[in-house]
């Protein structure tokens, strides 16, 4: 099978050709984001020199963000050219997974940061367990000030790759920093990771979307404005695509799509969604039995987080019990997680306990909380 693999998620946009688990070619051009100017002849130059024609492709490997908004929309809507006109299902693979996987190798906590602007990053953290890459922490928008505190409390030697490792080199003093080289995403090693490990990214051309991670400025006005039009109401079917996609987003341990088909299915579960004009934004679920219900997950797509929606999702469901004749509700919550925390004591939940070991991944605890009748 031959795929290509695209990413103009940064300033160099790259790009690859194989089959199968073999690299043919690959090529990579910092055009300063004028990606829709070079991408096109970069990408033909190189499947020139490799002797294969646009219709031998047979998967599409795409770089969805975060970064460059343009960069990212330009680099999705040649993927999707390329699969629609062949009838191939695409992989996606994020920035920040790009970048990580330049260390591969390394037994460091790896911390790719990307340039969000007023000293904000768009950033994740990572760790190679032999040649998989393993999430420590979900993709995240957050100031420069606290991605290194974060860095900061880790126990193991920490790594930074990025690129604006020098706009914060006073910042990262003490760190250890990418090369040169570790700080752009080759995707050669991109398609790699797409053969072995993303089998689970596979989608339909066109349900592949960009990861922004946060909205224009313009866009928040509007949504702050308008945020009153959110609707609420319970989960179905054709809802899990966009639901696993925030829940990729959210959770370092995702849940898979066939569990949340076994929710809908299950007679002691209730989810609601919230939707913001066609677009599914954030969802809340749990378990009832007896009096008793235990919230499993509730999240927020990224960009709509700082809106009020959690507050919203989190109303829903505790009227939904008192509705049904719930007394009790629990839920767990990471201990270093202030903002949801602080969001449970609003509404009446209190720190009961604490379960060792919650994340599988990362072996970080979690707070038992309970509001009780």
């Amino acid at each position: 099978m031959k795929t290509l693999v695209i990413d103009t998620s940064l300033t160099t946009a790259t790009v690859a050709i194989g089959e199968n688990e073999k690299v043919i070619c690959c090529k990579s051009l910092n055009s300063k984001n004028k990606h829709s100017k070079t991408l096109l002849p970069l990408i033909k130059k190189m499947l020139d020199e490799s002797k294969i024609k646009p219709k031998e492709i047979e998967h599409v490997v795409c770089g969805i963000g975060p970064g460059s908004f343009t960069g990212i929309r330009i680099g999705i809507a040649t993927a999707k050219g390329v699969a629609y006109s062949n009838n191939t299902k695409v992989t996606y693979v994020t920035s920040l997974e790009g970048l990580a996987l330049n260390l591969k190798g390394s037994k460091k906590i790896i911390i790719p940061i990307i340039d969000a602007k007023r000293r904000n990053v768009f950033t994740a953290m990572f760790k190679f367990d032999g040649n998989y890459l393993k999430r420590l922490m979900a993709n995240k928008f957050m100031t420069i000030e606290k991605i290194i505190e974060i860095g900061k409390e880790r126990d193991e030697e920490v790594i930074f790759i990025g690129d604006c490792l020098e706009m914060y080199k006073e910042e990262l003093y003490g760190f250890e920093v990418g090369k040169d080289e570790d700080n752009i995403i080759c995707s050669s090693k991109v398609y790699g990771y797409a053969q072995k490990q993303l089998k689970n990214n596979i989608i339909k051309s066109k349900d592949l979307k960009p990861m922004y991670l946060i909205k224009s400025q313009a866009e928040r006005e509007f949504i702050k404005k308008n945020i009153d039009k959110v609707k609420l109401r319970q989960m179905v079917a054709e809802d899990i695509e966009e639901i696993f996609a925030i829940e990729v987003e959210a959770f370092v341990t995702p849940w898979s799509k066939k569990n949340f088909k076994d929710e809908i299915e299950s007679d002691k579960s209730v989810y609601f969604v919230a939707k913001f004009g066609n677009e599914l934004v954030g969802y809340i679920g749990s378990w009832y039995v007896g009096d008793e219900s235990h919230i499993t997950n509730i999240a927020v797509k990224e960009e709509y987080k700082r809106f009020g929606i959690g507050s919203k999702l989190l109303e829903r469901q505790i009227e939904y019990g008192n509705e049904n004749g719930i007394r009790h509700i629990t839920l767990e919550v990471m201990i270093k997680n202030d903002v949801a925390i602080n969001l449970y004591k609003k509404y009446g939940f209190k720190i009961e306990g604490e379960r060792k070991n919650y994340c599988r991944d990362t072996g970080e605890n979690a707070y038992i909380m309970w509001k009780r009748g």
